[in-house]
């Protein structure tokens, strides 16, 4: 969201069901709904929800685009592909941020995506994002509140500890 709002024509909208981000999306300057407001060009969801991707599909306009970027594991997620799906002839993309499409990786190879992201993190709004740090021994146990869902905030830290013998 951070990065397309500062494209030029581009107007985002943090669209979430869950209060507690709408709040945190507030104060990050976006503008944060619980529903879609108008029929958008292209929808991302980035929730892990497995109702979002019918969420988004509804909330783009003919001729839209979904990209889902959540990994949503085993869980079944129902799609309607009839309806507006259809008769808008809307997409419906998944992205895998480890893998880019073929045609780009001859000039965008994995060097070169991690040094743009590094430059990009340079910026100090992004530090704003972090919403939460935690101990590299407490990891197991966020990873399972995480893998319930039961996870708040945006970005996570992780925090090693140097132990000197």
């Amino acid at each position: 969201a951070r990065l397309l709002s500062r494209m030029p024509g581009v107007e985002v909208d943090v669209v979430d069901l869950d209060p507690g981000k709408r709040i945190l999306a507030t104060r990050l300057g976006f503008a944060a709904l619980d529903a879609p407001r108008r029929d958008y060009d292209v929808a991302f969801g980035a929730s892990g929800s497995p109702d979002e991707v019918q969420r988004a599909i509804d909330a783009v306009g003919d001729e839209g685009r979904v990209i889902e970027l959540s990994w949503l594991g085993m869980r079944e997620s129902r799609v309607l592909f009839g309806g507006s799906f259809h008769s808008g002839r809307k997409s419906l993309v998944a992205s895998q941020v480890a893998h880019i499409p073929p045609f780009l990786r001859g000039r965008w190879d994995y060097e070169r995506r991690t040094r743009l992201v590094f430059s990009l993190l340079r910026d100090p709004v992004f530090e704003r994002h972090i919403t939460r740090t935690v101990a590299f021994e407490d990891m197991p146990q966020f990873v399972e509140e995480l893998c319930a869902g039961s996870s708040d905030g945006l970005s996570v830290t992780v925090r090693y500890n140097h132990h000197h013998v």
